[in-house]
């Protein structure tokens, strides 16, 4: 299970580079349409008309580096909390938030995998079940605060 994690988070990370790539081309392609990019070039090269291009050149790089660095940050800190939103998700569906054992939901997963490697190995596997017996009856007395103290 850990290694088919670690691929989706080496893909996910592959993915992230490529929208945070063509996120970057789309957002700059917007804010230079928006902000009419041209005639502010223009106005800017008329204004100080002593500079050297390569000085006006350096200042609009400097400026897309410091708008794709801050964008780039945003992006990562926003995947960041989208995974772990996915981690916490898995967590809930596979573990029982009460006591913290996995839940059927885990069980069967993880057993139709141990059953499968066992087939593909040829070994045999066995499955040992244990039931809480009269957990019922502590909930019907003492209600269900009790029985989940029980559990814990």
């Amino acid at each position: 299970m850990a290694g088919a994690e670690v691929e989706i988070q080496r893909s996910l990370g592959r993915v992230s580079t490529y929208l945070a790539i063509a996120l970057i081309g789309v957002v700059t392609g917007i804010f230079l349409m928006k902000v009419d990019a041209f005639e502010h070039l223009n106005e800017f090269t008329r204004q100080y008309e002593d500079w050297e291009f390569d000085e006006i050149l350096l200042a609009a790089l400097a400026s897309m580096f410091i708008l794709l660095s801050v964008t780039i940050f945003r992006m990562r800190r926003e995947m960041k909390a989208r995974r772990l939103e996915v981690s916490r998700a898995d967590n809930l569906s596979h573990y029982d938030q009460l006591t913290g054992l996995p839940n059927r939901h885990f069980f069967r997963e993880e057993l139709d995998r141990r059953i499968s490697e066992a087939r593909r190995q040829d070994h045999f596997l066995a499955v040992i079940m244990l039931d809480i017996h009269g957990l019922k009856s502590v909930n019907d007395l003492y209600g269900y605060e009790a029985g989940d103290r029980y559990l814990q």
